[in-house]
């Protein structure tokens, strides 16, 4: 219901009037984020989609989740969106990509680093 409530405050933007959104669904995300964080090592670097179908597909979720983010920023800009859901939106990206670094541990695959090619070629003249 929560993404529903979201939607529909996104979907009819009313000039003069944004449309509120419930804090308390952000500390939910937030709780849920640490929870699963404490399972996994830190996260240093860069991890490049993949690991299997669940990782997969919850690093799909969250690059759309991205997009919708950036799309709604100019509504809160305007007022015509409070800013919690773009934070909501924001620390959803987050819980999708911690629940596919869990998804890839619970299936036993290693999450794929990147490493920026500087890095890479650098290594090899060494």
């Amino acid at each position: 219901m929560i993404l529903f409530d979201l939607s529909h405050a996104i979907s009819k933007p009313i000039p003069g009037k944004d449309k509120s959104f419930e804090s308390k669904h952000i500390n939910d995300l937030e709780e849920w984020i640490a929870e699963y964080a404490n399972q996994l090592p830190p996260q240093e670097t860069y991890i490049i989609p993949g690991g299997g179908k669940a990782c997969s597909t919850l690093h799909s979720a969250k690059a759309i989740c991205k997009r919708v983010e950036r799309n709604v920023a100019s509504l809160v800009q305007n007022g015509l969106l409070n800013k919690e859901a773009q934070v909501y939106l924001n620390r959803l990206q987050n819980f999708l990509l911690t629940t596919s670094r869990i998804a890839a541990k619970c299936d036993q695959r290693t999450e794929n680093i990147y490493i920026p090619r500087v890095e890479v070629e650098k290594n090899e003249k060494e």
